[in-house]
């Protein structure tokens, strides 16, 4: 059973794709060899790692209740997420390849030119997590992001190429 806490997921799945065009970025996905849930829409990326095994693969957003106080979700082997000891069934989106995230996020912060990105992006995530963070860029295009409170979650901001600075 993986157990991963509310505001995680609730910040993973702001960083979800919210339209069905491209269904491999319309849900979340659980690595089992990372030992982390992974949610991104293209632009921006977050993992959170969780605790315990589980089913692995691409699921459709859960609906969470939304509380100020943070408490555990759970997802079972049978497909299933439990929250206030209801079990609620757990939709995989089958067919499709998750993107290899792990390319994606963000290295080591070091030096780099100018480059844009946009904000907004971020603010979902930080509504999930209700928390603020520290942003540094690495030698490629992406921005790091560093939870103050949740600093076990990575987030990465990739650039906005087309727009000017």
């Amino acid at each position: 059973m993986i157990t991963i806490p509310s505001h995680h997921l609730n910040a993973v799945q702001a960083c979800v794709n919210p339209q069905e065009a491209r269904p491999y970025l319309h849900g979340f996905y659980i690595d089992t060899e990372a030992r982390c849930i992974v949610g991104t829409d293209g632009h921006i990326i977050l993992a959170a790692p969780y605790e315990g095994s589980g089913p692995g693969g691409i699921y459709r957003p859960l609906k969470l209740p939304a509380r100020k106080v943070p408490y555990q979700v759970t997802i079972s082997e049978t497909l299933a997420y439990t929250v206030n000891a209801q079990a609620l069934p757990l939709e995989p989106i089958t067919g499709v390849t998750y993107p290899v995230w792990q390319r994606v996020l963000a290295s080591t912060p070091i030096e780099v030119s100018r480059m844009c990105f946009d904000p907004q992006l971020l603010a979902p995530v930080a509504k999930a997590l209700n928390d603020s963070c520290r942003m540094e860029c690495d030698t490629g295009d992406r921005l790091r992001i560093t939870w103050l409170e949740n600093p076990d979650l990575v987030c990465t901001l990739m650039s906005v190429r087309d727009r000017k600075i």
